[in-house]
């Protein structure tokens, strides 16, 4: 019988307990859709159904490329425990690849054992039915900011990457992480640039993450009516530089200010395409964000 995506070690606790964003992506890569989540589903699924470097699993790699960013990868790789330093692309398949051979999951861990501090046998602990030493040490991820900090995204207060979701992003990492306040605070000036990290720089008394995060939301917040941002993404048009997967997530970081239908923000981007009448009606058959790119 197939093993389950439970059955993995430390998945099941990820999946049940990790940050609601992550693993809706993961469910989205797994299922093809990201507007919803279903955890006991993710729970039972058994991984993709082809081999890998099958021209299935590299049209899967390229697909993920093209409908999730780095920072959501990343996010979904902190989830199962897997190293996210890389490239987008790098990023992609080393997922891609976990979940098609769970058996992969060992060794694209970041693991270290832990070391006990007594090394004197008589210390151990001793299971009375055997006389065996007890359980051995669980393994712990050890991953520094270093080691993640490509797939970080910046915040620099100057465009249209809002602040209230570079602070959901960020904290859903160091949840994941598990970082301390002081961590939360080093790692976060470490992630600001431009106009952010100078109005940060002019600032004093900020002893610990949750006064960083006041004042950056107190500075940078926007608030935008829905009524101005179905406006915005009415005006916002498909530049001749731009790829359609490019346009396509710009269009969706600028609903992501406020509570925009998918449906409505896909007739927002067909909209703003210049292109041909019949391939326009044709994209108005998508339903959803991965819909869209395969039309």
């Amino acid at each position: 019988m197939a093993r389950t995506l439970q059955e993995v070690e430390l998945c099941d606790d990820a999946i049940k307990n990790g940050p609601y964003a992550s693993v809706r992506t993961l469910y989205g890569l797994a299922f093809d859709d990201g507007s919803r989540l279903n955890r006991k589903k993710l729970c039972q699924w058994t991984g993709f159904p082809f081999e890998i470097a099958s021209d299935d699993f590299n049209e899967k790699v390229d697909e993920v490329v093209q409908n999730f960013t780095i920072a959501e990868l990343c996010g979904v790789g902190l989830l199962l425990g897997l190293n996210c330093v890389g490239t987008h692309q790098e990023v992609a398949e080393r997922i891609c690849s976990v979940l098609t051979d769970f058996d992969l999951f060992t060794q694209e861990r970041v693991v270290q054992e832990q070391e006990s501090e007594d090394e004197d046998d008589e210390d151990d602990p001793v299971d009375s039915d055997d006389g065996r030493a007890g359980a051995a040490a669980v393994p712990t991820f050890t991953m520094s900011f270093r080691d993640i900090e490509d797939s970080v995204r910046t915040f620099s207060g100057d465009d249209n990457y809002a602040i209230e979701t570079w602070v959901a992003d960020f904290e859903d990492i160091a949840k994941l992480m598990k970082w301390s306040e002081l961590q939360r605070q080093v790692f976060a000036k470490k992630s600001l640039t431009g106009l952010a990290k100078l109005f940060i720089q002019s600032q004093r008394n900020l002893g610990t993450w949750k006064d960083l995060k006041r004042r950056l939301l107190s500075e940078f917040s926007k608030k935008v009516s829905t009524a101005e941002l179905h406006r915005m993404l009415n005006n916002r048009k498909m530049k001749k530089e731009e790829s359609l997967q490019e346009y396509l997530l710009k269009m969706r970081e600028l609903a992501s200010k406020g509570q925009i239908e998918e449906e409505s923000v896909i007739e927002y981007v067909i909209q703003g395409i210049n292109d041909d009448p019949e391939h326009k009606f044709l994209l108005y058959e998508a339903k959803t964000y991965v819909d869209l790119t395969f039309q």
